[in-house]
């Protein structure tokens, strides 16, 4: 059976296929024989268009994972096209069904038959709370495929590397740190070598929107501004239509690639008649011209180099006991070939007194993520034993205790995950329990002041504690009776009836499973009645 691994991408997607008994994944082609395909959808006539089908369409929304990235949770997620509102699960559902078809027409041509259900291993940024998770694995498996596990991002980069890469080799007890800059996110991960092929993820740290999509949202403005401050173009009453800024986006990327590319090139030219077309009513305009030169793109890309370093500075710093045993730094991503990061990259090592740490910019940034994933998804399906995984998040729960507040921390940032249950037993002073759920990225004392997880004594430490950073609030508070006149009802049932000190005589237990794929399974026990929970895409609700 064919196993595969998918890097969906904020730009661009790439999957690659593993047989087995073959040792390093493939690529798959796409339509026109591309080894990845643009993360676009569009609506054409009521059908959903997507990869290079979507490029130059009239009603183009933003990148499939950009649609996922903005999800909060709240209510039913939806995608806002011009001519139409569609769910955000039909999207993907669908997205996943054409990659499908993809890799089906790929394998076709080369004699090869896909499986009905094949094996895949998604990736998603490090910091993806539980309903991106969860939905990126509904969406997939309602297109026919067997997800095996949901992997980092920046940890599927490490395992190609790893054990793929030619020229980085980690020997067992030895670290190799990934700097994966992307189109949409960056992320940041550390990974120690364990020996026979093991692995461990010892921390990551991540930031949601940063990447070369806001690079070329920049140059695209600048290209914009500079049009417009031609006498020509204001005088024949040209503005920019929701077709042409995405028509600017694309040109401002392929500046920002030719410039990054080419050292020697000192400027990149757009001409107007690639934004509005030959057949718009300002076509005399079609010869007006721009340029972006080398300071543009350092101007761009600057900020948010420094926001990159400094996130790989926090995650390094807070692990000082794995530097002495880090061998390698390596840059993946698609954005990590941009100037002056691997010159950043040795000043901010020898800065924590890590000099000795190689610095590799991979030769195959755009299929790392995919290939580690596919090899990980081999060794799934061979059952062989390969990743310890750690939470990128902490989880925990509001709870109400003599009329105050506390959060209650389940599971910490870097706590393994291996999937075993918790369990938190209690006897009820009220007559009926609040569960507000929330994961977040940071965690802070009463005075705002950040709180070192490592200074936790364990999950049960009642300090004053807050979420912070990322958050993600479950926007449904489950609400369960512990009285007995209000154990049966349902928790919208619940809503009207006021929280009220009282002893309801019995036992309550709350059993948490934090999986290795960073999801999240709860049942909740109430004298003899079971309520398992399920943190879904739309929202927090009784299975």
């Amino acid at each position: 059976m064919l196993r595969f691994g998918l890097d969906f991408g904020t730009t661009n997607t790439v999957m690659a296929r593993l047989r087995p008994g073959e040792d390093q994944p493939v690529p798959v082609r796409f339509a026109g024989g591309a080894d990845h395909a643009p993360s676009l959808v569009a609506l054409d006539g009521g059908n959903l268009r997507f990869g290079d089908d979507a490029v130059g369409g009239e009603d183009l929304v933003a990148g499939v994972k950009s649609l996922l990235r903005d999800h909060r949770g709240r209510g039913r997620p939806v995608v806002k096209f011009e001519s139409a509102t569609l769910p955000l699960d039909q999207v993907l559902g669908q997205w996943f069904a054409w990659l499908k078809a993809q890799a089906a027409t790929d394998l076709d041509a080369r004699g090869i038959t896909l499986d009905e259900r094949p094996d895949l291993v998604p990736t998603v940024p490090q910091n993806c709370h539980d309903l991106q998770r969860r939905a990126v694995r509904d969406a997939a498996e309602s297109a026919g495929f067997r997800v095996l596990d949901i992997l980092n991002e920046p940890t599927a980069a490490a395992l190609s590397l790893a054990v793929l890469g030619v020229t980085v080799a980690v020997e067992p007890g030895r670290h190799v740190a990934v700097y994966d800059f992307g189109g949409g996110t960056f992320d940041a991960s550390l990974v120690r070598a364990d020996g026979d092929g093991r692995f461990t993820e010892v921390d990551s740290e991540g930031v949601r929107k940063l990447g070369g999509d806001d690079i070329d949202a920049a140059l695209a403005k600048l290209l914009v501004d500079r049009f417009l401050a031609k006498d020509a173009v204001r005088g024949a009453g040209w503005k920019p239509e929701a077709a042409h800024l995405g028509r600017l986006r694309r040109l401002a990327e392929k500046a920002k690639i030719a410039l990054a590319s080419d050292r020697g090139l000192e400027s990149h030219a757009v001409t107007l008649t690639n934004v509005i077309g030959t057949r718009s009513q300002h076509a005399a305009l079609r010869r007006q011209q721009v340029e972006l030169d080398r300071d543009d793109l350092d101007a761009a890309a600057g900020p948010l180099i420094d926001r990159s370093f400094a996130t790989l500075k926090k995650l390094l710093s807070r692990n000082p006991q794995a530097l002495p045993e880090l061998g390698s730094l390596v840059l993946t991503g698609g954005s990590a070939g941009l100037p002056g990061i691997a010159d950043r990259a040795h000043d901010l090592l020898a800065a924590l007194g890590c000099d000795q740490v190689r610095v590799v910019t991979s030769d195959r940034r755009m299929h790392d993520v995919a290939f580690g994933a596919a090899w990980y998804a081999g060794r799934l399906a061979d059952a062989v034993p390969t990743l310890e995984r750690r939470s990128a998040l902490h989880f925990g729960v509001w709870r109400v205790e003599h009329g105050h507040d506390w959060f209650h921390v389940l599971q910490r940032r870097g706590d393994p995950l291996h999937g075993e249950e918790r369990t938190v037993a209690y006897r009820p002073a009220h007559n009926l329990g609040e569960f507000r759920y929330v994961q977040c990225s940071e965690l802070v004392d009463g005075g705002g002041s950040p709180v070192d997880v490592s200074d936790l004594e364990d999950a049960d430490d009642r300090r004053d504690l807050r979420p912070a950073g990322e958050i993600l609030e479950y926007p449904h508070p489950l609400r369960i009776g512990f009285a007995s006149a209000l154990r049966a009802k349902a928790s919208d049932q619940l809503d009207a009836v006021a929280v009220v000190e009282a002893d309801p005589g019995v036992e309550v237990e709350e059993r948490y499973a934090l999986r290795p794929d960073g999801l999240v399974d709860i049942v909740i026990a109430v004298a003899d009645r079971m309520v398992p929970l399920t943190l879904d895409f739309a929202k927090a609700r009784e299975a």
